[in-house]
């Protein structure tokens, strides 16, 4: 009984978990779709330096590459592993038993 709260519990933590950072990713996409019209904006008028663009591109590449991360990539690895060792775990219970 004890032991199904406590799964129930790691449950509700680990999703909370996730979509704190499904949050954080998305509060730092629309902070990148406002800052990055106004600094192209200013590029252009006042001539700043390529670096400015060059970190723009840098910026959007990490969130790029965040997001595949966050969405494809990473939610399938995590659980492929996940369930690789609870079947070892069962395998090791039903071997010493």
């Amino acid at each position: 009984m004890n032991n199904n709260i406590y799964n129930e519990i790691d449950a509700y933590l680990c999703a909370k978990n996730q979509v704190n950072e499904i949050k954080d990713f998305y509060r730092k996409l629309v902070l990148f779709f406002f800052i990055a019209p106004i600094v192209i904006y200013f590029y252009y008028t006042k001539s700043w330096n390529e670096w400015v663009i060059i970190s723009l591109v840098a910026w959007a590449l990490l969130l790029a590459l965040r997001a595949m991360s966050l969405f494809r990539y990473g939610r399938a690895w995590e659980e492929n592993k996940i369930q690789e060792f609870m079947n070892r775990q069962k395998e090791n219970k039903n071997v010493t038993v």
